[in-house]
Formats: structure tokens, C-alpha cells, sequence
């Protein structure tokens, strides 16, 4: 899916997420970034700049650097 900027970013079951951007690959996971998983179910791009993960461990939202996760816990 390509967001707003050109970025192509792809979801997977099992690997967090993938993002393609200036020619490189860049992988979130959840040892790298505020994933509450590594199983992303969908993902979409908010007119407010933001990135949406639904992921299998609640709702995480990355807003530049900074991740807000909602979740039961």
C-alpha cells in the first residue's frame, strides 16, 4: 500500500511491517519500533500525517517517531 509521501509499505502475518522508501527497505518489528506484534492484520494512512496498525495485540498509531498502542492492558 503506498502512502501519501510515495512510501510502499507492506504488511505481513508474522514479520511486522516492511517499508520501502529512497530506494531501501526498512523492516518495524517489535523490537525496533512500538509494534505491540509482529502480526499486522491491516494498516492505513490518516489525513492527519499518521500511520494505522491493526495488529494482533491491539491498535498501534505512529505519529512520526512517537507510537501510542491500544490495547486491553
Amino acid at each position: 500500500q503506498a502512502s501519501a509521501d510515495g512510501r510502499i509499505w507492506v504488511a505481513t502475518n508474522n514479520a511486522g511491517c516492511a517499508v520501502f522508501a529512497n530506494n531501501t527497505w526498512t523492516t518495524l518489528n517489535t523490537g525496533n519500533s512500538g509494534l505491540p506484534s509482529n502480526s499486522i492484520r491491516a494498516l492505513a494512512f490518516g489525513t492527519d500525517g499518521k500511520v494505522y496498525f491493526a495488529t494482533a495485540a491491539g491498535l498501534a498509531v505512529q505519529d512520526g517517531a512517537n507510537w501510542t498502542v491500544y490495547n486491553s492492558a
